[in-house]
């Protein structure tokens, strides 16, 4: 009973994960493979080895970011919850703040995941990172706590990057001749 109970909490990240199979290795690798460049077994392959390999070294620091900058009550109460939980052995708050955690975090992957299923639904590029943020922010403002610098911060990383992207390619085009 114990494994079923759990197992729902869960259930987002699984469905956040098919959408991240679903869209973004598409997103990645979805030219190479329809120009015949790579073959379709390698690219899943590619995808499987380098998402696993990236989120052990460097997951940790995507997801403090999102998780701390976003909204100011997490620090607060993850910071009380700790503090709490070391002073008091008391297996009921260590529980308690446990499974409100899963709870917004299942709420928030869920939220997270439906977007971007309808976007694949409607053949749409989407950004899951983007769909977390969004689901995070939207989860804040039911519990009107929204860290705006925070979230400004990644909204203009979101305008910062493409443009990165323009200026390095026309640097690294313009050097090859």
């Amino acid at each position: 009973m114990f494994f079923f109970t759990n197992a729902i909490y869960y259930l987002g990240a699984v469905f956040l994960g098919w959408g991240l199979g679903a869209n973004d290795s598409a997103n990645v690798f979805g030219t190479a493979v329809s120009s015949q460049m790579v073959r379709y077994r390698i690219a899943v392959l590619c995808t499987a080895f380098f998402v696993i390999l990236g989120s052990v070294i460097q997951g940790s620091k995507g997801i403090e970011t999102i998780a701390f900058s976003l909204t100011d009550k997490a620090n607060n109460s993850l910071v009380s919850a700790k503090k709490a939980i070391s002073k008091v052995a008391d297996k009921n708050i260590n529980s308690r703040v446990k499974k409100q955690a899963l709870e917004k975090a299942m709420i928030i992957s869920f939220a997270a995941a439906f977007a971007v299923f309808i976007m694949t639904l409607l053949k749409l590029p989407v950004s899951t990172s983007q769909a977390i943020v969004g689901a995070i922010i939207g989860f804040g403002l039911m519990q009107a706590d929204i860290n705006i610098e925070g979230t400004g911060k990644i909204i203009i990383c979101w305008i910062g990057t493409p443009i990165g992207g323009i200026i390095f390619s026309y640097i690294f085009y313009t050097q090859t001749d």
